[in-house]
């Protein structure tokens, strides 16, 4: 299984920020951009009536840093900005919420967290850039645990975790591994990832998101020391404190043999 690495939601928005910004002249007009949110009931990606607006909602177009803030209504507004080509991401992001799916009335990319990238004229208008927001299910699976089943005192075997983004947001993936004595985990390949005694931390926090219904897979190397009988290999994904939507798939085990 290949392993998936993606920017985080802050390093799209800060990768966002190397977009060529044509700035106006000083003589040229600010332009206009607008949007607004909604909460989308069914989550089908369009929006009906009876959705209601989301008020408070902070949005920000990188590069330039300038935010603007969704009325009671659920628009925003963002002027007197210069001509240029820009995207629109959120200001920060929440697990209680996330962008419904996107092609219909809602603009915001599930995974990017922000628009199409798209050109402001002089003085010009560019939107409505609409967000339909939905409730955020935070789902990280387990689903595959691998490593030689019977090994030889002396070995260096790898073991492999593949975690996979079951959530309707893009999110880093991570967990532990835990190992049996006898089989000492030396490294692991994790971009976050610490071992603590038999047990290793494997993480992608901090560094990248897992995009929607993709997976990424954690190598560890592992020296066998003594003869083991009926060794147990646990891999675990944890949720950091969020609300997880199935539980039941959090971990795997396996077997082990040494001799």
């Amino acid at each position: 299984m290949r392993a998936v690495t993606r920017l985080s939601a802050l390093g799209l928005a800060l990768a966002a920020s190397a977009f060529a910004v044509q700035p106006a002249m000083a003589d040229e007009p600010g332009g206009v951009i607008t949007g607004s949110a909604w909460f989308d009931d069914n989550g089908d990606g369009v929006r009906q009536p009876g959705e209601a607006p989301r008020a408070g909602y902070t949005f920000l177009i990188p590069g330039l840093y300038e935010v603007a803030t969704t009325d009671a209504n659920g628009d925003y507004r963002f002027e007197n900005i210069p001509a240029g080509t820009y995207v629109v991401t959120m200001f920060a992001r929440s697990w209680d919420t996330t962008f419904t799916k996107n092609g219909g009335d809602s603009d915001f990319g599930q995974n990017t967290l922000q628009t199409e990238r798209f050109t402001l004229g002089a003085g010009g208008q560019a939107g409505p850039y609409d967000a339909g927001f939905v409730q955020g299910r935070y789902d990280p699976s387990v689903s595959r645990l691998d490593a030689p089943r019977v090994m030889k005192v002396g070995d260096v075997v790898d073991v492999e975790v593949t975690y996979r983004n079951k959530s309707n947001m893009p999110t880093p993936m991570y967990g532990t591994a835990t190992f049996p004595p006898g089989l000492t985990p030396l490294s692991t390949n994790a971009p976050a990832g610490f071992i603590d005694g038999q047990r290793v931390y494997l993480s992608s926090f901090y560094q990248a998101d897992t995009y929607i219904g993709e997976s990424v897979t954690y190598t560890v190397k592992a020296r066998v020391d003594t003869q083991i009988r009926h060794g147990e290999i646990v891999a675990t994904a944890e949720t950091s404190g969020a609300t997880d939507a199935d539980p039941g798939n959090n971990a795997k085990k396996i077997k082990v043999w040494a001799h």
